[in-house]
This record gives C-alpha cells, structure tokens and sequence, in this order.
C-alpha cells in the first residue's frame, strides 16, 4: 500500500531534542478515498513513546522503552528522518511545515550570496539548495543525546534581521519569513530542511514548488491554514484538541475515510512540547494535507511567484 506522510518540524542543535520535536505520522492508502493510521511502521515509535500505557496494555503491547536515548523519544532527529524517506518508494506523498524557499529578492541579493562566501547571487531556489546541502550534511558531533549537529556556524551570517523578507505565500497565511532567527524562529528548519529537501530531490520525489501536478510528492504546508481551510473557526493552537475533532469529522464530510488507530489517537492528543505545543496535532494537520494532495483537492496559498514556492493546504469547500 501507498504511504503518506505528514511531519511536524522542529530543528533544535541537539539530537536529543530533535527528536521529540520532528515528529511523522504515516497513514497507509487503503484504496481511492480510504485510508488508515496504523500503530505499526513510523509510527511504532508514537505508540511507544505514549505516556498512558493503558491502551497498549490492553492491547498487549510491549511499552518497554529501553534505556538509549533514542529509544525513549517518540519523534527523529534529522538524518533518521532523511534515511528513513530516502529510498521507501513507497511514500507517494510527504509533507512538511517549514519554509521550501526564499523570497526572490533574497536569492537575487549578492550581498546575502556574499555573506556566506559566494561570489555571485544564487538566482534560482534549487542553486541555494543545492548550495545548503553541501554545506549542512545533517550529522552530528557526536552519538549521545547532548550532541549538536554540525554546519551551524557557517550559516551564522544569513541570521541578519535584514534577511527576515517574507515570501508571497507567508504573506498570504501570516507565516514567519524564512530566515526568520528570533521570535518564532524559523531559520535552522529552513536551512536543514533544505539539505533534507536536496537529498529527497535526489531520490526522485517531486518538489511541489511550482505546480500541484500528481506524482511522488513533497510539499510545503502549514497546520493553522490547513484547519482554517476545513472550516475551523479560532485558534487552533489555544484550541488543538478541538481542532483535532473537528478536522476528523470534517474528513467524513468530505467523503473521505479515515480508520484511526486508538493508540497513535491518543498520542495526537496528548503529546506537547515545550510550552504546551501540541506537536501530535500539527502533525495531524500535515498530514491531512497530504491526504488531501492526494485526493487532487489543494491548493496554494498566495500569488504565484517563481522560485518562491507555495504553502498547500486542502481546497475550501
């Protein structure tokens, strides 16, 4: 069966916190408008990680996390994630919510090329990625759960406040500018999710940079907008877990099914990070969109602008 993927991405220095802020959840496609949510795959590790094991036990399930690191966080770190998707042809759509691209006048500017060491502007969005990637392999320095992955530094200088330039599409949704550092940053998912792009693209799925052609997919999406286009009315942040209901429900209106292990439910419904940011939830909502490019039913976010790419979420109904 197909595979589709939506990931919440966080990108902390550290391995260890890493992995609990990039969180997958994977749903398996049944047939043309069926799909489920096993407590298998990917998403052994949400069932595992639940902090209730009530569930799991009566389900006879073993709830023994071992004593690694790695084995009591429920999400990846970056090159985990990189070599699990890398390769499983089975995955006909990902998606993530980080920033794909930057704003024109930014892969344009020879000062911000410059900063970096670059003698001449990037110009086109797959030159800075590629450019990234060579320089931002997604290792670490280390294999305990306090080590930091590596390339950090060498990006230092594209930090400048000067650089925070909001794409067509932010403006469109209210999302943060890419290269935004403070304040919601969102600086270290733009650049590692560009290595993790690069090494994607090779791979052979599709960047859903400029067209929403069908085909083995990775897309740029965004939770609040994706509940905003099903119809949630308020926060879905100061209200996830009601958010949460109301995206269900609204699949089945919309002719979609979707079978719902208990387990990997209860994790979407539980599972926070830091100051109460319910990380299962979002990447519930990355997941519907990537459901609902499957369906052939979205749409981007803002005026087109080339090499910028676009946020896509579910089409208003």
């Amino acid at each position: 069966m197909q595979t589709i993927v939506g990931v919440d991405f966080g990108v902390p220095r550290r391995a260890g916190e890493q992995a609990k802020k990039i969180i997958l959840i994977e749903a398996k496609k049944r047939s043309d408008e069926s799909y489920e949510i096993l407590p298998k795959g990917r998403n052994a590790r949400l069932v595992a990680g639940i902090a209730d094991c009530s569930i799991n036990r009566s389900r006879n399930r073993s709830v023994d996390r071992g004593t690694h690191w790695r084995d009591r966080r429920s999400g990846w770190t970056m090159e985990e994630l990189r070599d699990s998707l890398v390769g499983d042809d089975l995955v006909a759509v990902a998606a993530f919510d980080f920033p794909f691209s930057l704003p024109t006048e930014i892969l344009e500017d020879v000062v911000f090329a410059n900063a970096v060491g670059r003698a001449e502007a990037f110009g086109t969005r797959a030159a800075w990625q590629d450019f990234v990637a060579s320089k931002m392999p997604l290792t670490f320095n280390g294999t305990q759960a306090n080590s930091v992955m590596v390339g950090w530094p060498f990006f230092d200088p594209w930090r400048n406040p000067k650089f925070w330039i909001g794409r067509s599409t932010d403006k469109a949704t209210r999302a943060s500018p890419p290269l935004k550092d403070k304040f919601q940053s969102v600086f270290n998912m733009t650049i590692a999710g560009a290595s993790l792009l690069s090494a994607m693209s090779d791979d052979g799925y599709q960047l859903k940079i400029d067209d929403l052609r069908p085909g083995r997919a990775v897309l740029e999406t965004y939770p609040r907008q994706v509940a905003a286009n099903l119809g949630f009315v308020g926060s879905y942040k100061q209200q996830p877990l009601a958010c949460f209901d109301f995206v269900i429900q609204s699949l089945g209106q919309r002719g979609i099914d979707l079978r719902f292990d208990p387990a990997v439910e209860h994790f979407c419904r539980q599972y926070q990070t830091g100051d109460a940011d319910h990380d299962g939830v979002d990447a519930f909502l990355c997941l519907i969109a990537a459901i609902f490019f499957d369906q052939g039913r979205t749409e981007r976010c803002g005026a087109p602008v080339d090499q910028e790419g676009a946020i896509v979420v579910p089409c208003r109904q």
